[in-house]
């Protein structure tokens, strides 16, 4: 009888050893949410999709996959949240490999346009797709829907503007990287509005709008901080 429980145990050991015991990583709850989305089990995937991200808070992919499931669900609010964040941790890790699908994603927030025409953050999200994907003509395009759609929509100037200026239009980019500027000065996101002036100095150091747009915060020093 104490041979087979030193048996029983020494067998569990050696199980616990080899996976089942060790604690698992963002990259384990990633893939089995995969595994799970793959099977129907949209549930499980769900929370292994959330659980790699709490575990790295900067897996692009575990917020893209999540987002897909997001938009299965009819839950676009929330897809469109997924999709912008892994856009926006891709965008800081530029020049490392893309790691969810660039083709996907585009068709995935042209269904959602389908659906809600009107959502200016949809159109921004696809922009800032095509722009990670090198097609400017058609970022631009979504950009400029954006703003239409939300004029003050900081976030689509700055976009625009950075588009603008990887196509050699130096006038049009610091356009609107000023507007941009402008308005992150209105509600004091002083980081964004100091990378338009930044940007701005790339795109055409003689610009006269830089020195406007210094002006305007130097007008404002309550903004500064």
């Amino acid at each position: 009888m104490i041979k087979k429980i030193l048996v029983a145990t020494i067998a569990a050991l050696i199980f616990c050893a080899n996976f089942s015991c060790r604690t698992l990583t963002s990259e384990d709850y990633y893939n089995r949410g995969n595994a799970y989305d793959k099977k129907g089990n949209h549930d499980q995937a769900m929370k292994d999709y959330t659980r790699a991200i709490e575990l790295n808070p900067k897996y692009a992919a575990a917020y893209y996959n999540r987002g897909a499931v997001y938009y299965d669900r009819g839950n676009y609010d929330q897809a469109i949240k997924d999709y912008t964040r892994a856009i926006e941790l891709n965008s800081k890790n530029r020049g490392h490999r893309i790691v969810y699908d660039v083709n996907k994603a585009i068709k995935d927030y042209t269904k959602a346009i389908e659906l809600s025409p009107k959502n200016a953050d949809t159109y921004h999200c696809r922009g800032l797709v095509y722009y990670q994907k090198g097609d400017y003509d058609r970022a631009i395009e979504d950009f400029t829907r954006t703003i239409e759609l939300n004029p003050n929509d900081a976030g689509a100037y700055y976009s625009r503007g950075l588009a603008y200026a990887l196509q050699k239009m130096p006038t049009l980019a610091c356009n609107d990287l000023y507007k941009a500027g402008i308005l992150f000065l209105k509600i004091n996101d002083r980081n964004n509005l100091l990378k338009c002036i930044n940007n701005m100095k790339q795109a055409d150091p003689s610009s006269p709008l830089i020195k406007k747009l210094m002006d305007r915060i130097n007008a404002n020093p309550e903004k500064k901080q």
